[in-house]
């Protein structure tokens, strides 16, 4: 009994020194998947069908916290719409940075900070339905906004 008051106490004391600090504590996995998953339901529309295309959950600007990467497609009747968007983990609530990307993409990883994403975009033969030209761009998010590198 006296080791479980005490483990209760610990857990007390770490709890009341992390709020009080304000630090925003670190995505786990199940969180992030949550997370993505209300903000895709949010962005359904009639028209508009949300899916993922590629996530990480990676330390971008060197801090400590995790942040969520999420590469996600709009998908319409006869378009569709890629989106590369960042969760940032404020403690009590979650910020979202969004900037659209070009031809069908997808998250190819994230190293050093720099998020590679895979993007298929049309050829001059190519058909509305069918991209071939395969390029990777690069992104950073500066911790305001997310930036493509050249």
């Amino acid at each position: 009994m006296e080791i479980r008051n005490r483990l209760l106490t610990m857990l007390a004391v770490a709890v009341i020194c992390s709020a009080a600090t304000g630090t925003a504590h670190a995505f786990t996995a199940p969180e992030g998947d949550a997370l993505i998953k209300h903000f895709l339901a949010s962005k359904k529309t009639p028209d508009l069908d949300p899916s993922e295309m590629g996530k990480a959950l990676v330390d971008l600007n060197g801090d400590g916290k995790a942040e969520l990467v999420l590469v996600w497609v709009q998908l319409g009747p006869t378009y569709f719409y890629n989106h590369l968007t960042v969760f940032v983990d404020e403690g009590r609530k979650y910020r979202t940075l969004t900037t659209p990307l070009t031809g069908e993409a997808k998250l190819l990883g994230v190293k050093g900070g720099v998020i590679l994403i895979e993007q298929k975009t049309l050829g001059p033969k190519d058909p509305r339905c069918c991209p071939s030209v395969v390029k990777q761009v690069k992104f950073r998010w500066d911790g305001k906004k997310i930036q493509q590198l050249p």
